[in-house]
């Protein structure tokens, strides 16, 4: 690989020059280096044009063909700078299809001077390193392929160049002139031949050393493909797991916000509901026998017992030794509390695996909870319950028969204040998700196509500590 290929991959890593832009894309990021690199493209073909000419009396200036390449990419990458510039998202499929551009391009640059014997044919490592540093294996190996044609093709088809053929100015006018395109006409290897026999003694030294530089070429093109696509690959796999670390601990910062929020509130609610709870008896035990409002003051006291085994269940899940209990028990238990908040729903519990014992974590019983209590609010009448075993998971299926929820707010949910409810926090799916994240679970959910919501909770046995019950 030449010095040029690396200083490019080099260039390609570092985003110090674009350090300003806003734009988040890395595609978007990388398709403005490749612009930046056509631009010095641009100038070093002009200026070793200008030199050729200057020199040694090569009107390369002149040619037409490369004067097409030039206007070609200059046009190219003006038009890809106002894409960008215009704003929208860069797919990889674009940024390969503009290394394909560039590599068309200058393959004509490369015919028209000297083809396989042009010692910068090599540039054709650049933008495959480029591609095996930014896109996925199949669009770096297609790219390869094309070169690797591309090269092999030039081997045959080219207009021998002076400085590389040992010709002069003058005869290289000539050729351009119409003389080459001529014996090219008449036998297609006639300008490789032209190419060796006419530089120096030996030419089938020189054929060896062109054939030397293709596979060269092969060999580079294919390290490059593999390792660096390998190498490329771990990196975005590296960066992918920094960036779910770092979610993880946002989250885990904002669970032990809210947990010292949570605590601070079930020490200061305990004397409230204490209170309410004897108003509300002796209110109750002063009301007639006939009253109407017996039921509702029933209710009352029902819902500030709730209440107070809530803030029992918080106190109790401080402790360091969780109970070990039958896991259908353990739900069933989620359920009953439900059916004091939502008597007018019916639950339908379905416990489709054999019994067990399990030692649940503390947070998983509020985690139950959230997710029962919005299947509720959401559903119509019913609300299923299964439990079943899947891959070494216990699988919880809670569904209901409301209208669904909406993709894109599913596919936000977990997230704080993001909820499908018009006066909900979120703030219910957000710990539920930050729990089961930290147990290596996962909460998903998805409309049913008969009507409602399924929510499936899926938790690790390894964290329950599962142990089967013997039959009695």
């Amino acid at each position: 690989m030449s010095l040029g290929t690396f200083f490019f991959a080099s260039f390609l890593n570092d985003p110090m020059p674009f350090a300003v832009l806003n734009e988040a894309g890395a595609n978007h990021r990388n398709l403005l280096r490749l612009c930046l690199l056509r631009a010095i493209l641009i100038v070093g073909l002009v200026l070793a044009a200008a030199l050729a000419e200057w020199l040694q009396d090569i009107p390369l200036l002149h040619d037409r063909g490369i004067l097409l390449v030039l206007l070609l990419l200059t046009a190219f990458n003006a038009w890809t700078l106002l894409r960008l510039k215009r704003g929208g998202p860069v797919s990889e499929g674009e940024l390969f299809a503009q290394l394909l551009v560039d590599v068309a391009l200058m393959t004509l640059v490369f015919y028209r001077t000297g083809g396989s014997t042009n010692p910068f044919v090599s540039y054709y490592l650049v933008p495959l390193t480029i591609a095996a540093a930014t896109l996925r294996f199949g669009f770096t190996v297609v790219l390869a392929l094309f070169t690797l044609s591309a090269y092999s093709l030039l081997l045959y088809r080219y207009i021998p160049f002076a400085p590389f053929s040992g010709m002069t100015g003058h005869d290289m006018g000539a050729m351009h002139g119409g003389h080459v395109m001529e014996m090219m006409s008449a036998d297609p290897h006639a300008g490789h031949y032209i190419t060796l026999h006419q530089t120096v003694a030996g030419g089938g030294g020189f054929n060896l050393h062109v054939f030397g530089m293709w596979l060269n070429f092969l060999l580079s093109a294919s390290l490059i493909t593999f390792f660096v696509t390998r190498m490329s690959s771990a990196l975005r796999e590296q960066d992918r797991q920094l960036a779910e670390q770092q979610q993880h601990l946002l989250q885990r910062e904002q669970v032990v916000a809210l947990g010292a929020l949570a605590a601070g509130a079930a020490h200061e609610l305990g004397t409230p509901l204490s209170t309410m709870t004897v108003i509300a008896r002796d209110i109750e035990s002063d009301l007639p026998a006939d009253s109407p409002l017996r039921e509702d003051m029933a209710t009352l006291r029902r819902q500030l017992a709730l209440c107070r085994d809530i803030l029992n269940d918080l106190r109790a899940q401080a402790a360091t030794d969780a109970p070990r209990l039958l896991l259908s028990r353990f739900v069933r238990a989620a359920v009953e509390r439900m059916e004091v908040v939502h008597p007018q729903r019916t639950f339908l519990l379905d416990p489709a695996l054999p019994e067990c014992s399990v030692q649940p974590p503390a947070t998983l019983q509020q985690v139950l909870v959230n997710l029962l209590d919005n299947a509720a609010a959401a559903a119509q009448a019913v609300v299923k319950i299964t439990l079943r075993d899947e891959q070494g998971n216990c699988v919880l299926d809670i569904e209901d028969d409301g209208a669904g929820i909406a993709p894109d707010i599913a596919a936000r949910l977990g997230q704080p204040f993001v909820s499908d409810k018009h006066d909900g926090l979120g703030l219910g799916y957000f710990l539920s998700h930050a729990s089961i994240n930290q147990l290596g679970g996962s909460i998903r959910l998805a409309s049913r196509p008969e009507g409602g919501t399924r929510t499936q909770l899926c938790v690790p046995w390894s964290a329950l500590q599962r142990q089967p019950v013997e039959p009695a």
